[in-house]
């Protein structure tokens, strides 16, 4: 292999050999005073990598780094304070979850700092309050556990700390509407950036766990700082970078239980935000999820790693890692057909989307107790605004919450398509043949009104209950697409799709996650017009106005 990398000048790169096929390329761009990175990816043996590029877009020019030392300190636990910190800091990881009626600035996480305490370190306490899932579930796989382990047992590095600073510095200047803090956020993305471009020099340095994690925060930062097309895409680049460095690091990584964690996120990532969204990168793209709206097959190489990383998981991961199994499958079954609308083929295809439905259905029969939902009633005084309805579910963590999620989503989507085929169907045989499929077909309207609903009724569990796991900004990106999709889908009355909007827009505003904003926008259009879209799904034409 030949590992390229930029090193501060965009007409130099710098070769570096090292084992395998593949060549891994940085070079830099300017553009209208932005600063892009550009990652072509050639492999020579899989062809469907071959036109692979991620763009990391920066959104302002690269900052210098501070020149100020965290203090770099090995420590097997995190209690009170934060390793690498100049100064003393309290954070509490088991932060309530949002309350009702709450303004920015009590929104932040409660934190005992000293008057001396830096921005810097507040902004690490802001991102661990926020992101990193309750004590109880720390030795889970599936969300940024893994960044606390880290912290507490390895010496960080710069690039990584300036990912978390940049992230928690964004969520501060969000909440306190403060340029100046955005800015030093901007600064600190940019400086991450540039390190870790610097860092895939050395292909040691390039396998490492924190190289891996720092590029899957700054596609965080994205989503959280942009909105529409650009945040899609750019976390959309990330991701396929950071998903190279997988197949770098290969299946020895998977060995370990950080390795495996921080894979198990970056693939939970890969099913649940691009299962959602119409990407809008030109070239061939190994997101699971994603390739079912590109209609591209999942390469064997990212089936084989989730496959392999099965004998190290618990029930309840592998429970997620049969779900993406399904997908993948799912993605395969889409590549086959020539376009949504393949309707030489309906008969086939009806067939086929029917059985992979009742595998979804199968899935939900083979769960372990700890995906076992209950129902909570809803005051009065939380109807029509926390909640839509009587009552909502509740889980034993968000990341469950979040898998049953990612399994309605993708089961929408599928029956989604079902729909327009049978509907074609039944609009072109002659009147006698058509019972069949309007039996299939008001099966199929009633699982699409069961999925959404069920999706409807986890946004309080995720938003705005009194229990105290759920870490707050996470939870409002693990709701962001399937609250949105579940709002487009087919048969959802337009008072619900109202609900929906305020709740997007309560995470865009009061959370301070940008990616809700056009959501929002294309809600109020849709909401505004008569008239309804029909092309490959309402659901999927939605998410790619959205974006």
């Amino acid at each position: 292999m030949l590992l390229w990398y930029f090193t501060g000048n965009p007409a130099r790169l710098v070769q570096n050999a090292g084992g395998g096929g593949q060549d891994v390329i940085y070079q830099s761009h300017h553009a209208r005073n932005v600063s892009e990175q550009t990652v072509h990816v050639l492999d020579t043996e899989k062809s469907w990598l071959s036109t692979t590029s991620l763009r990391l877009s920066l959104s302002s020019m690269l900052a210098e780094l501070s020149s100020r030392k965290m203090g770099l300190h090995r420590q097997k636990k995190l209690p009170a304070a934060a390793v690498n910190s100049t100064s003393a800091f309290g954070i509490s990881i088991n932060t309530p979850r949002l309350d009702r009626n709450i303004d920015r600035q009590d929104w932040i996480p409660q934190m005992i700092l000293a008057p001396s305490t830096s921005v810097e370190d507040q902004a690490t306490c802001f991102f661990f309050g926020n992101y990193i899932s309750g004590t109880e579930m720390l030795n889970t796989c599936g969300n940024y556990q893994y960044v606390y382990a880290i912290y507490a047992n390895q010496t960080v590095g710069i690039p990584l700390r300036q990912a978390v600073t940049a992230i928690g510095l964004a969520g501060l200047a969000n909440f306190w509407s403060a340029p100046n803090i955005m800015a030093k956020a901007n600064g600190a993305y940019c400086s991450a950036l540039r390190l870790v471009n610097s860092g895939l020099g050395n292909i040691e340095e390039a396998k490492s766990d924190q190289a891996l994690v720092a590029i899957i925060l700054l596609g965080l930062y994205e989503i959280n700082t942009s909105s529409g097309r650009r945040s899609m895409k750019s976390w959309t680049e990330h991701i396929l970078g950071a998903t190279a460095l997988v197949q770098l690091r290969g299946k020895d990584s998977l060995s370990s239980p950080l390795g495996r964690n921080i894979f198990v996120h970056l693939r939970n990532g890969i099913v649940r935000i691009p299962i959602l969204e119409i990407l809008v990168v030109d070239s061939e793209n190994i997101q699971i999820a994603s390739c079912i709206q590109r209609h591209t097959a999942v390469p064997n190489s990212i089936t084989e790693l989730t496959k392999i990383s099965l004998q190290y998981e618990s029930p309840v991961e592998a429970a997620s890692t049969k779900l993406g199994l399904l997908i993948t499958k799912h993605a395969a079954l889409r590549a086959s057909m020539k376009e949504p609308q393949d309707y030489e083929n309906t008969p086939s295809i009806i067939r086929s989307l029917q059985a992979l439905d009742q595998e979804y259905l199968e899935w939900t029969h083979a769960l372990p107790p700890e995906f076992i939902s209950t129902q909570v009633p809803v005051s009065e005084g939380a109807r029509s605004k926390d909640a839509y309805g009587t009552h909502y579910l509740q889980y034993s963590s968000i990341w469950i919450a979040s898998i049953w999620n990612n399994y309605r989503c993708a089961r929408i989507l599928a029956n989604e398509l079902l729909l327009s085929h049978l509907s074609h169907s039944r609009n072109n045989i002659p009147e006698i043949d058509q019972q069949p499929y309007e039996n299939i077909l008001d099966t199929t309207i009633t699982t699409l009104h069961t999925l959404s609903n069920d999706i409807f009724n986890t946004v309080p569990f995720f938003l705005s209950t009194d229990t105290n796991e759920a870490p707050r900004a996470l939870a409002g990106n693990l709701t962001l697409w399937p609250l949105y999709l579940a709002s487009q889908t087919s048969g959802v009355l337009d008072d619900v799709r109202r609900w929906a909007r305020e709740r997007l827009r309560y995470i865009a505003n009061t959370m301070g996650i940008r990616q809700a904003e056009p959501m929002v926008e294309r809600l109020t259009e849709a909401l505004d017009s008569e008239v309804r879209v029909l092309g490959d799904s309402v659901a999927e034409v939605s998410m790619k106005e959205a974006l």
